[in-house]
């Protein structure tokens, strides 16, 4: 067991199944304590099972459940990190088609259900500073047929990118990241919904990423670790890919950081928007 993140508590949602999974038991591994949020109290005890090191929580909790994350936040001696994992796909097909309840219910848990989980846990971080990672994953691209998904994640980066200005100064970092095609039970979704609501090119692309075993969920959880670390202090505000970007590579990660536009969502041609602070 490594110690990059030792004497650090962070808290994971969705660390039931999946990629929060995987990410918790990389954290733990870094000597991370570990406060496991997720619906299924079975699984998460099971979870804690498999974390290294003592002291890890587990907490059965909706993120749509604004009570439960004040409890939480009340319950907590000190909070150094969120890792805010838990998401849906939402309801599949065009828009036109899709059901408009299941479409808010995303929202819900994507987008506000991470909300109540940064404001709770920002409660004990402005004491002292820390990192926050949102899941961005599926909000850099269109996806035809997952509208509820797409909007939902891509809110989430930007939220990322303003949160990070507007917590500079108390020392509370915040990225989004996307972790890549996981082989998790989110594809289920897309399995059911066919291809003729998915669409035939994802359907099939999905089909051949399951079989194949999908991108390792642990290289997402890698990424996680180190914007939780002391060696990710220099980044904050940025949208970047566990699968695509060398962000292990240190010159790689300067040259990026060096261009503040650089892994954002933003739009740049030099005409309509060129950096962050000029005049639109």
């Amino acid at each position: 067991m490594t110690s990059a993140l030792s004497g650090r508590t962070v808290v994971v949602t969705g660390a039931s199944r999946g990629i929060g999974r995987a990410t918790a038991k990389t954290l733990a591994s870094q000597g991370a304590t570990v406060l496991a949020v997720a619906r299924n109290e079975a699984l998460l005890h099971d979870l804690l099972r498999e974390l290294d090191g003592t002291g890890h929580r587990a907490i059965e909790l909706d993120v749509r459940d604004e009570d439960g994350w004040q409890k939480l936040s009340d319950s907590a001696d000190r909070i150094d990190g969120l890792v805010a994992a838990a998401g849906i796909y939402g309801p599949i097909g065009r828009l036109h088609t899709v059901d408009l309840a299941a479409f808010r219910d995303a929202f819900e848990v994507n987008f506000f259900g991470t909300i109540l989980a940064v404001r709770s846990c920002l409660r004990r971080m402005i004491e002292h500073g820390g990192s926050i990672v949102l899941f961005g994953g599926g909000g850099s691209e269109p996806l035809p047929g997952y509208d509820a998904y797409v909007t939902s994640k891509s809110a989430l980066v930007r939220l990322a990118e303003n949160l990070a200005a507007e917590l500079a100064a108390d020392g509370v970092r915040v990225n989004a990241i996307a972790p890549g095609f996981v082989a998790t039970d989110i594809h289920r979704a897309t399995l059911e919904a066919g291809p003729d609501r998915s669409g035939a090119d994802f359907h099939a692309r999905t089909v051949k990423a399951l079989a194949d075993g999908g991108f390792p969920a642990e290289e997402a959880g890698e990424l996680v670790a180190f914007l939780l670390s002391d060696a990710g202090t220099s980044v904050t505000g940025k949208f970047l890919s566990a699968r695509w970007d060398d962000w292990r590579d240190d010159a790689w990660r300067s040259a990026q950081l060096q261009q503040r536009d650089s892994l954002t969502m933003r739009r740049v041609d030099g005409t309509m928007f060129s950096a962050v602070g000029d005049q639109r």
